[in-house]
């Protein structure tokens, strides 16, 4: 009797989980930014997503009604400008429709709009919930000085002028401190290297130690400056743990260029020596490398060209997202669900934009210094005809080079070692396929890093399972094409290609909210610095 009731509750929460007809349960105990218990903001107009005077939040609340704000006249106008109408009444929703001087809880995306456009509106600190910190990817003190410089202080206990100039100082020095910091710790790492006896795993563990704690120990209270400083300090990590995959003997006697080089690009004079000289199967795909000597005019005015292209998409994708609130998905993307497909793609177009503009403007400046060959981040991977093509050749070269280095090549290797190695033969489909899956948990491991250090109080796990997918996926691709020849005896040409590229994509989008939840949801990819006019002028056409 037991078990048949609670397989018919379990039935009833499924049901109800299908129909959309839920109930809806009014989450208590939430607290504020301050960190206190959560304090009304209005019961005169009865805000809040839940209609309690409050700005609590729950699963269903998809906007994220979380900031306690003071509406004036300029940013209702704004919002309504964007598509947002917070103006007129809509009884559906028990919405009595704002005028300047209400008092509401307003979507935090919605607010941070405006934040970037110039409408900024004062706001109840004790009545704001602390999930507006994680959703926007602030801190407190970026939410009471982005007030005071636009010239309106936010309420609460820490509101006042004085207040909010002693976080402004805070926050210039805290950002000091992390970019003295961000300098000294490669010096720290490149002088122990190159003039100790230290072995590479000390050296490597030492380093690594470090570069992983301080972003943790010394945060940034400029949340741009702060994600900036720690993208720096992953991708450093990740070139110390690389620098140790090399003979002890060669990398001490690299040279202040030769560790700035490689810092730079994966690579030096030596390390292209020795892979040179290795006894490997050269592959017959290699990634597009531009020689010192062809960074001509016409090669810079390319650049230039494709930067400003990559701008305008950015801005396009920055203005679609700030104006329809990212819905968050627990699971996969249904791909027939027109608006969520497009969330999606526009997200998309911005987070690739995004890393394009960050790695470009921030590599190529130091290849040129060390006169370095340079290897963009990406070749065309919306083109990608398999995942296998897509993260092996197309996204992200030079952190899939590191990983090659550090999880796909020593699991071959360690598969192997058994002291009847043919010379030049080919390992077992096995083995590549094990270290496949190692590479891509290795990866799963990094991200997950990632989100944890750029963006606060998210839940972890999602982008495992996402990769963990694609290894697997990778894997069953690979088999399938030595078991049936696809690609080589059939399935080449244009329509096989177009098909390969169909089922990528769907691929790609389908279990893309596992990987991209966390940085849509918390607005990280969204720091890249746009004007409000050009934001507001394209959010009017969309």
């Amino acid at each position: 009797m037991q078990t048949r009731y609670l397989l018919s509750s379990l039935l009833a929460l499924v049901l109800s989980q299908l129909s959309g007809t839920e109930a809806q349960t009014i989450p208590t105990g939430q607290l504020n930014v301050l960190g206190t218990p959560l304090e009304v903001c209005s019961k005169s107009t009865m805000t809040g997503f839940y209609r309690t005077g409050s700005c609590q939040t729950g699963p269903q609340d998809q906007g994220m009604h979380t900031v306690c704000a003071n509406v004036t006249t300029a940013f209702l106008a704004f919002q309504k400008s964007v598509g947002n109408d917070l103006i007129t009444p809509r009884s559906e929703y028990s919405f009595p429709g704002l005028q300047n001087g209400d008092v509401w809880c307003i979507c935090a995306l919605r607010w941070k709009s405006s934040l970037d456009a110039g409408f900024v509106t004062k706001i109840n600190l004790a009545a704001t919930n602390e999930k507006t910190l994680r959703v926007l990817g602030m801190t407190l003190a970026d939410i009471q000085v982005e007030g005071v410089v636009n010239g309106n202080s936010a309420l609460g206990p820490n509101g006042d002028g004085k207040q909010a100039l002693a976080l402004i100082r805070q926050r210039a020095k805290s950002l000091s401190v992390s970019q003295a910091v961000a300098v000294l710790l490669p010096s720290i790492h490149g002088a122990l290297l190159m003039h100790s006896h230290l072995s590479n795993s000390v050296i490597a563990t030492f380093g690594s130690t470090l570069i992983t704690s301080v972003p943790v120990l010394l945060p940034c209270s400029n949340y741009a400056a702060d994600s900036c400083i720690k993208g720096f300090y992953f991708f450093f990590l990740m070139r110390t743990l690389e620098m140790s995959t090399f003979p002890r003997t060669m990398n001490r006697k690299w040279s202040i260029t030769d560790y700035g080089e490689f810092v730079a690009t994966s690579s030096n004079n030596s390390v292209r020596q020795l892979e040179s000289m290795q006894q490997v199967a050269r592959r017959e795909w290699k990634p597009r490398t531009v020689q010192p000597a062809e960074r001509t005019f016409n090669y810079f005015l390319r650049v230039f060209l494709r930067l400003m292209i990559t701008t305008v998409a950015y801005a396009v994708g920055k203005a679609y997202c700030l104006k329809h609130a990212y819905v968050s998905l627990d699971g996969f993307l249904n791909p027939f669900h027109v608006a969520r497909l497009m969330d999606h793609a526009m997200f998309a177009v911005t987070f690739f934009c995004d890393i394009e503009l960050a790695y470009t403007l921030g590599t190529l400046p130091m290849v040129m210094l060390f006169k370095a060959p340079y290897t963009p981040i990406f070749d065309q991977p919306y083109f990608a005809t398999s995942l296998r093509d897509f993260w092996s050749r197309r996204w992200n070269y030079p952190i899939k080079l590191t990983i090659h280095r550090l999880a796909f090549i020593p699991t071959l290797q360690l598969l192997s070692y058994s002291g009847k190695k043919q010379s030049g033969a080919a390992p077992p489909l096995w083995h590549s396929m094990i270290a496949t899956l190692s590479a891509f948990a290795l990866s799963a491991l990094f991200h997950e890093y990632i989100v944890f250090i750029l963006i606060r109080g998210e839940t972890h796990g999602t982008s495992s399972i996402f990769f963990m997918i694609h290894g697997v996926l990778c894997i069953a691709h690979v088999w399938f094409q030595k078991a049936s020849g696809f690609g080589k005896t059939w399935g080449t040409g244009v329509f096989w290609n177009v098909v390969s590229w169909l089922l990528t994509m769907s691929v790609l989008f389908v279990t893309c909210p596992l990987f991209v939840g966390p940085y849509a949801r918390s607005g990280v990819m969204l720091q890249f610095p746009i004007p409000g006019p050009v934001l507001k002028f394209l959010q009017a056409y969309m």
